[in-house]
C-alpha cells in the first residue's frame, strides 16, 4: 500500500476479518495507528 495520507491513523470498517482484517495488520506493520469498525466486535477486539 502506497502512503497517500499524511496522517497516520487509518480507520478501516469491516475490519475484524477477511480483507479488512489483512488491511488493519498490513497498516499496523506499517506504524499506523488503526481503528477498526465492525458489527463483529468479537473478532474485532481479538485483532486489536
Amino acid at each position: 500500500m502506497a502512503d497517500q495520507s499524511p496522517t497516520r491513523t487509518a480507520l478501516v470498517t469491516g475490519g475484524a476479518r477477511g480483507i479488512g482484517g489483512a488491511v488493519c495488520r498490513r497498516l499496523a506493520a506499517q506504524g499506523r495507528s488503526v481503528a477498526i469498525a465492525d458489527l463483529l466486535v468479537s473478532q474485532g477486539e481479538a485483532l486489536a
